[in-house]
């Protein structure tokens, strides 16, 4: 989507409020289960336009425990500063510099027109968890066998003990039934 801020990069001292709600299939390969919301505060100050607001969406990312879905909350805080290009004679209008265009593409070459979705790209990125849980107390799987924890409960679970506690495990045993002392 593209927002054309030629008339606050023109004039100095220029400002506008821009609410948002766009759709996105997903970020990179994470998939946005609702549309992305927000607001955009876009203020142009001599040679500097600056771009704040902030961003909610929801996303669909695995379980680091279970590898099932996990549905988490996104929400980035936006602010970006850009360098303003007064206007030239025979280009006519000012013009936004970005530090590296070749990553950014934040702005359309030679123009003042925002790329809103590579924004909200760039801003939701770093905004998404490193891992992601399906549930607070998910159980995860089965070091042994790999059953998923969360749907039923394992069967080798009780039997799998580690040599270190396998003597106490049949001091345990003696007492159950009585043979110990």
């Amino acid at each position: 989507m593209k927002i054309d801020l030629s008339d606050i990069v023109r004039v100095s001292g220029s400002f506008a409020e821009m609410p948002f709600e766009i759709n996105m299939a997903n970020v990179e390969e994470t998939p946005l289960t609702a549309p992305i919301t927000g607001k955009l505060y876009i203020t142009s100050s001599s040679h500097v336009l600056m771009i704040n607001g902030y961003l909610d969406t929801k996303a669909e990312m695995p379980c680091a425990r279970c590898g099932e879905a996990a549905f988490v909350d996104v929400h980035a805080d936006i602010s970006e500063d850009f360098e303003v290009e007064p206007p030239q004679h025979h280009t006519g209008g000012p013009k936004v510099i970005e530090d590296d265009v070749e990553e950014s593409c934040l702005f359309y070459p030679g123009t003042t027109d925002l790329n809103l979705e590579e924004l909200l790209r760039q801003n939701i990125l770093p905004a998404l968890p490193i891992r992601a849980l399906c549930t607070e107390d998910c159980p995860g799987l089965c070091t042994h066998c790999g059953t998923k924890l969360t749907k039923k409960s394992c069967p080798c679970q009780d039997e799998v003990i580690k040599p270190e506690w396998a003597e106490l495990k049949k001091i345990f045993e003696k007492k159950k039934t009585g043979d110990g002392n």
